[in-house]
């Protein structure tokens, strides 16, 4: 499980959102995504940020609530439908 202070964590990843052409090559660098037919939204960890060059995203600092639900949702099994 993560730990850390806030600010450590926020530099250490980072909100990602793009259009849906680039949602599966994102996916493949993203640490969780949710998608919708008009793109995608995801958390990065911060050291892969260069896998995206080349695709249409922007870029946030992401809340302290987004990376602890991005990291429950990477480290469980429970497949939510």
């Amino acid at each position: 499980m993560e730990q850390g202070f806030v600010e450590d964590l926020k530099e250490k990843y980072i909100l990602i959102k793009g259009d849906a052409a680039d949602t599966e090559a994102a996916g493949k660098v993203l640490y969780s995504m949710t998608k919708n037919p008009y793109g995608f939204e995801g958390i990065c960890l911060a050291e892969n940020i260069d896998k995206l060059a080349g695709l249409n995203v922007t870029k946030e600092i992401p809340t302290l609530y987004q990376i602890s639900v991005a990291v429950m949702k990477n480290n469980t099994k429970i497949v939510m439908r």
